[in-house]
C-alpha cells in the first residue's frame, strides 16, 4: 500500500491505536502524558507529513518518556527511526 496523503494514513491508525489522540497542530509530537500525537495537517510535501505521523507513532509504540539528555534523545530518536 503506498500512502502518501496524511488524512489516509490519520483514517488507518486511528482505528489501530484507540488509546492515542490525534491533534492538528504546529509540529509533530509526541507526548506520553496525554497520550497524544500532534501533527501538522497541511505540510508540503505531503510525503513529510506521513513520515513525520509514522515517527510519532513509533515513540508512542515504544513507550518512550521525557529525556534527560542530548544523549538519552538521540538514542530515543534512533529507536523511532529504526
Amino acid at each position: 500500500m503506498n500512502i502518501t496523503n496524511i488524512d489516509h494514513l490519520l483514517a488507518l491508525v486511528k482505528v489501530d491505536y484507540p488509546h492515542i489522540k490525534f491533534i492538528d497542530d504546529e509540529y509533530f509530537v509526541w507526548s506520553p502524558k496525554t497520550k497524544t500525537i500532534s501533527y501538522v495537517q497541511n505540510i508540503d510535501p505531503p510525503e513529510h507529513g506521513v513520515w513525520a505521523l509514522l515517527h510519532e507513532i513509533a515513540h508512542a509504540q515504544l513507550e518512550h518518556k521525557k529525556y534527560g539528555t542530548d544523549f538519552s534523545l538521540l538514542k530515543l530518536e534512533t529507536q523511532a527511526w529504526a
